[in-house]
């Protein structure tokens, strides 16, 4: 899985030379975009969801373990030592601690993989923009209607929907999930 971005702009330039209806080859370059985008999406969300889920199953196994705990010094009639609490408290901590072990690295992981889904977005958002403004012929299309740039990953449409792009003086491209 590499950067589809190379592909992205060939199959827009040749699409482009063969029909000169812009705006179907524009919806057309947006659509492969967001195509090329989706298989980097669906990891994302497993990292997401595992980096959610830790902590749960860390809070689960603290209750649990104090659980055990207190059923021991009901046992005993609130007479419990030490040593007959002490395993589950020992539960409790090392679920917490085991859930937080997991979700921090993963959390920071979904951090990065967005951060690296964002910059190819932007990157491919920009080149394809950039080759219908360059596009021969198009100056007419570019004045009539702003370019489309690419749907935002889906792990970002709901944050930031109401973000524009800008790629000239006068023009001001809305966004394509918004």
């Amino acid at each position: 899985r590499t950067n589809p971005l190379m592909h992205l702009l060939v199959n827009t330039m040749t699409a482009s030379k063969s029909n000169p209806n812009i705006s179907a080859v524009r919806e057309t370059a947006v659509r492969d975009a967001q195509a090329a985008l989706e298989p980097f999406e669906a990891p994302l969300k497993i990292i997401e969801v595992i980096a959610a889920l830790a902590p749960l199953l860390g809070l689960l196994g603290t209750v649990m373990g104090m659980m055990e705990a207190f059923s021991a010094m009901a046992a005993t009639d609130g007479r419990a030592n030490a040593s007959q609490l002490s395993g589950g408290i020992y539960e409790a901590l090392t679920t917490t601690a085991a859930g937080l072990v997991v979700a921090i690295p993963f959390a920071a992981l979904a951090a990065w993989i967005e951060f690296r889904l964002r910059r190819i977005h932007k990157t491919i958002n920009s080149a394809l923009v950039s080759v219908f403004n360059v596009l021969p012929g198009n100056e007419q299309a570019t004045q009539a209607e702003p370019a489309t740039p690419v749907a935002e990953p889906r792990a970002n449409r709901a944050a930031e929907t109401d973000r524009g792009y800008s790629v000239g003086d006068n023009q001001r491209l809305a966004h394509a999930a918004g």
